[in-house]
């Protein structure tokens, strides 16, 4: 159990799981799976 040892979380990447669905379910789907990479980079904090 070395994430317990270091006391590191996964949870910043389910952060980032629970925003990508929340963005495709928004959109109810995409036809095309380009347009649903364009829309994530538009809402990622660049």
């Amino acid at each position: 159990m070395v994430a317990q040892a270091l006391r590191l979380t996964n949870a910043a990447l389910e952060g980032n799981n629970a925003r990508i669905r929340g963005i495709s379910q928004r959109a109810h789907g995409y036809r095309n799976p380009d347009n649903l990479m364009l829309v994530l980079y538009h809402a990622s904090w660049h």
